[in-house]
């Protein structure tokens, strides 16, 4: 084995402190040397030997060629999984025959990663869930303060342009599975992800009078109508940029339905949650009370 810098040649056996020795004299080694030098020079006191630390990379490039087709299938399993949803109307009638030969793979290779189309299905979901449940964390941050301050200088909440890009830039397979004919329940799992991203954020400080069926209602609505809105920028192609989305998702979470007429609705929240939640014990504590005092009939 040579060194592409100099004419040194390195016997396969060779002890590590030779190797050692062969770097530390060899100048343009030194400064510009092959990974088995590197390797030989910083584990030189472990004992071994050259073939040993061959053999060792080998394996780690075999591994790593290996991990890449595995990525690179998968994602081009994923792709056609897209395209076959687009081209057919329905999941339903996606095969793994369909997929895989517009993946340009073989049966064996979907089997390989997947058990069936719902199992690929799940795998993609899963993938983009965890990804959406970062990025919302990262959006949920924000304190009311820094929106305020977006709002007021015309910018978008911190984190909601990465959160659109990440979406236009996945929309082959997302718009897919989110659109018509794909997965009516993958919505529905954004909206879960995205609750529980958010549902301790926005406890923190929260007024204690706003708790209870109040505030689940909220959650459940802004989560829906944020998740709602994406999804509508998402299937009906992207017409707005990014940052323009961004902004209009910025400015959408603090529109009360009398703003865009010129009536503003202001009212007391958590008062109104308080005499909610008193009139949903009484309710409670009334059908207790009826149902006591129901007679029995014979």
């Amino acid at each position: 084995m040579t060194c592409s810098d100099c004419v040194l040649t390195v016997r396969v056996g060779k002890r590590l402190q030779d190797i050692a020795h062969i770097v530390k004299y060899c100048a343009r080694c030194v400064i510009k040397r092959p990974w088995w030098l590197d390797d030989a020079a910083n584990a030189k006191t472990s004992g071994g030997c050259v073939q040993d630390l061959l053999t060792q990379a080998a394996a780690a490039r075999c591994r790593a060629r290996a991990d890449r087709r595995c990525i690179r299938s998968r994602s081009q399993l994923r792709d056609a999984l897209a395209a076959e949803i687009q081209a057919t109307g329905d999941l339903s009638r996606v095969t793994v025959t369909a997929v895989t030969e517009r993946a340009g793979l073989t049966r064996r290779t979907f089997y390989s990663h997947f058990r069936d189309i719902p199992d690929l299905v799940d795998a993609v979901e899963r993938e983009a869930l965890d990804d959406i449940r970062g990025l919302v964390e990262n959006i949920s941050s924000s304190h009311l303060d820094e929106l305020t301050a977006a709002l007021a200088s015309l910018e978008a909440a911190p984190g909601t342009v990465e959160l659109l890009s990440y979406f236009r830039d996945n929309a082959s397979h997302l718009t897919a599975l989110l659109g018509k004919g794909g997965d009516p329940a993958f919505v529905e799992k954004i909206k879960d992800v995205c609750r529980e991203a958010v549902v301790s954020r926005a406890l923190d400080g929260i007024d204690s009078r706003a708790l209870g069926p109040f505030f689940d209602y909220y959650l459940a609505f802004a989560v829906s109508a944020e998740a709602g809105v994406l999804t509508r920028w998402l299937t009906g192609g992207m017409r707005e940029d990014v940052r323009t989305m961004a902004l209009i998702m910025t400015s959408l979470m603090f529109v009360r339905p009398g703003d865009l007429y010129g009536k503003s609705i202001d009212f007391n929240v958590p008062a109104y949650a308080l005499a909610l939640m008193q009139l949903k014990n009484n309710a409670e504590r009334g059908g207790a009370f009826a149902e006591k005092k129901e007679p029995i009939h014979d």
